[in-house]
């Protein structure tokens, strides 16, 4: 059993008590390595209310947490400090506390979940530990060659040959860059094995068993492109069909104030009955909201790198709509899935996708079953065999 250190850059924790992709995605990863016993897991993460006590309750053998108690407000402000106005001088306590945590674990190989600038940071600072650099997203340009340099002596994991091209583009050398597509734990998703019949599952969420309903889960944040996606279905003009907008923006952070984004979508959908949020939704419960789901739809208008939404669609059978951005285009391959391209034309193209799918229960069969048919590679335990080969013999 191999001893490793894995560090959650992030205001969110691990058990995902609160979501987020990563986090659901490295709680995954902990809870295969209870099966198979691989590792043992020093984990490292930020430390929020009740998030020591749910990972006691689980009895984890093989995995250590150790939380660093530290306002939200203060790390992110910290961050914005030092990232926008580039004053070196200004300390990073956070990133210090991390640090310091890593020295006391002890353990030469680090799995470093979040910030590029982290992990050169580490590397400098600790040049002895091999470090594995989990890419969820592109990087930003290197100042230097020096930088470029130093970030070529780390190993990163991909998830998504997306991620993998973003780096030669940048001039990464690719040797040391390893693609491993997310995984899930797809008993959650399989939806012949949820008992809760369409009644049961309305009536828990207070929705009316009589409509259908388009699901939409993620960020209430630009990028996921829920305003195109509202403005698109408002273009269906059909009062049977509600949209079912299931996010926050910040998921389980407690937050009083809107952002002006979320204000431009409340604005959009006031008045309509036929568009409902619900807010954060446990993860546990995101499974339900499938089961009486029609289409799923992603209109992420950014490129995002290997959505855990696409994959959890692909999974349930849940007939997909999809934005061609990023890695998704390789998540849904051999697929039905209905793929559309981000330009001028993109509302009108995802009204026109969602009316066609509604009205043709056959092709909507067809993607089902055409999805399905991939689920086995989206497993956990590929994901997390993959991840751990990677980490023990490179």
């Amino acid at each position: 059993m191999l001893d490793i250190t894995i560090v959650l850059y992030s205001t969110l924790t691990v058990p995902a008590i609160y979501g987020g992709a990563v986090e659901t995605l490295l709680e995954n990863f902990i809870e295969e390595n209870e099966r198979s016993q691989r590792f043992k897991i020093t984990l490292i993460a930020h430390k929020v209310e009740n998030v020591k006590e749910t990972a006691e309750s689980r009895h984890y053998r093989y995995t250590e947490f150790r939380y660093i108690s530290w306002p939200t407000i203060i790390i992110r402000a910290n961050s914005v400090l030092i990232n926008k106005s580039q004053m070196e001088f200004i300390p990073d306590i956070w990133d210090n506390l991390l640090i310091r945590e890593i020295k006391r674990a002890g353990n030469r190989k680090v799995i470093i979940e979040g910030s590029s600038r982290f992990v050169l940071k580490l590397k400098k600072r600790l040049p002895e530990k091999e470090i594995y650099y989990h890419l969820h997203a592109d990087i930003k340009p290197f100042q230097n060659k020096e930088e470029l340099k130093l970030y070529n002596s780390i190993k990163k994991i991909s998830v998504s040959n997306y991620i993998k091209d973003c780096q030669t583009k940048a001039g990464v050398d690719v040797s040391n860059v390893f693609t491993v597509v997310n995984g899930i734990e797809t008993d959650r998703f399989e939806l012949e094995r949820i008992n809760f019949t369409r009644e049961q599952i309305c009536r828990k969420f207070d929705l009316d068993k009589n409509k259908r309903y388009i699901l939409f889960k993620g960020r209430l944040v630009r990028e996921k492109g829920i305003l195109e996606l509202i403005r698109a279905f408002k273009g269906l003009d059909d009062g049977d069909t509600v949209l079912l907008i299931c996010g926050a923006k910040n998921f389980g952070e407690k937050r009083k104030r809107l952002s002006d984004y979320e204000k431009q979508i409340f604005d959009e959908i006031k008045g309509s009955s036929n568009i409902i949020t619900t807010g954060h939704v446990r993860y546990e419960d995101i499974p339900l909201l499938h089961k009486i789901a029609e289409i799923c739809v992603v209109p992420s208008i950014w490129q995002e790198p290997c959505g855990l939404v696409v994959i959890e669609a692909l999974v349930s059978g849940v007939p997909l709509v999809c934005s061609t951005t990023g890695g998704s285009t390789q998540l849904c391959g051999n697929t039905g899935a209905v793929m559309i391209d981000v330009n001028d034309k993109y509302i009108d193209s995802l009204c026109d996708a969602m009316k066609e799918l509604l009205d043709d229960d056959a092709k909507r069969d067809k993607i089902s079953s055409s999805e399905i048919a991939k689920r086995e590679y989206f497993e956990v335990k590929r994901y997390f065999d993959d991840m751990a080969d990677i980490i023990i013999n490179h």
